[in-house]
């Protein structure tokens, strides 16, 4: 699954997995921003995919996670 991010600069857009929070493209966001966002991220990564898999439904396998 992936999230996009906005910030005043910019905007980004993450990948989530259990194993995971990967950087997928960064347009015009502070680095500083882009870190605590992965931070944020990490912290929640569990209540992202479940609230995900609640929206859209449990279509990740556990491959995908």
């Amino acid at each position: 699954m992936h999230v996009h991010v906005k910030s005043a600069d910019g905007r980004a857009k993450f990948d989530i997995s259990p194993n995971g929070i990967v950087l997928i493209y960064n347009k015009g966001m502070k680095m500083k921003d882009i870190k605590c966002a992965e931070m944020v991220l990490e912290e929640n990564k569990e209540l992202a995919i479940s609230k995900w898999n609640e929206y859209f439904g449990s279509s990740m396998t556990e491959e995908e996670e």
